[in-house]
């Protein structure tokens, strides 16, 4: 399972979608579709979420969630 969250950050503001879920504050993301690249689905994610058009144009940072201090996941890779 493959989650991908997103920013848009303009003029020192920063875009947060409230998680149904939660109730929290987040960037705008959520599970990966099989078939779509990175990109095309941080920017499906931005316009069901936020109702925001973007172009992903650049990946900072991936994390293996398994590698990490978190409670195993049977969903995870290895």
């Amino acid at each position: 399972m493959i989650d991908v969250r997103g920013a848009l950050i303009e003029d020192d503001r920063v875009l947060l979608v409230r998680e149904r879920s939660t109730g929290r504050w987040a960037s705008p993301g959520g599970f990966a579709e099989i078939g779509l690249s990175a990109a095309e689905n941080v920017q499906k994610e931005f316009l069901e979420e936020a109702c925001v058009k973007v172009v992903a144009t650049n990946l900072y940072s991936m994390r293996h969630r398994a590698k990490g201090p978190f409670n195993p996941d049977p969903r995870d890779f290895l």
